[in-house]
């Protein structure tokens, strides 16, 4: 008995909800703004997708990439002379771990001085392998004067330049 009337139960609600569906439907067909709110909810989503793509685009960075070849073995040693480039300009560089054949760092110098730092890096590129662009430095004092007026042109309010310095070993069958 208690089966048959939570059946008849169950076969009861099915139907009021239905019935209730039904309406609703009916009276939304029926409504003489639908096309107008619908259009309005369209052009309230398209703007809604528009803010978040821009919002979710990422920023440039503005980091501008150099790849500087070096000889086999001689990542290390090219890595630490663009380290003492950007230093000597003034300049900050990170360095990355190194991978098989390459090391990548992350180089900051100042903006007037973006034309210096890249020459100083072609020199490191166009010199023959094993070279190396900075194996005659000055002594200890030259170079504490000449970051000092490297620290003196730039101020520590100016604007950075960001670069990315991917050392690449070549290998020996390339030469």
């Amino acid at each position: 008995m208690a089966l048959r009337v939570g059946v008849a139960f169950i076969i009861l609600m099915a139907v009021n909800v239905g019935f209730g569906l039904w309406l609703i439907v009916r009276h939304e067909t029926r409504n003489p703004n639908r096309a107008l709110l619908e259009t309005q909810m369209r052009q309230q989503i398209a703007k809604s997708l528009e803010h978040a793509a821009a919002t979710l685009t990422p920023a440039p960075l503005g980091v501008s990439e150099i790849t500087v070849p070096a000889a086999a073995g001689k990542l290390d040693t090219v890595a630490n002379e663009v380290v003492t480039i950007a230093s000597r300009l003034g300049g900050s560089a990170t360095k990355g771990l190194q991978d098989r054949d390459r090391v990548s760092l992350l180089v900051d110098v100042p903006s007037n001085r973006e034309q210096e730092f890249r020459a100083a890096i072609a020199s490191i590129g166009r010199e023959g392998p094993g070279a190396s662009a900075f194996v005659k430095q000055p002594s200890p004092n030259a170079t504490a004067g000449s970051q000092t007026t490297a620290d003196k042109s730039t101020p520590a309010t100016a604007e950075k330049k960001s670069f990315v310095v991917q050392i690449v070993e070549q290998s020996s069958k390339s030469h």
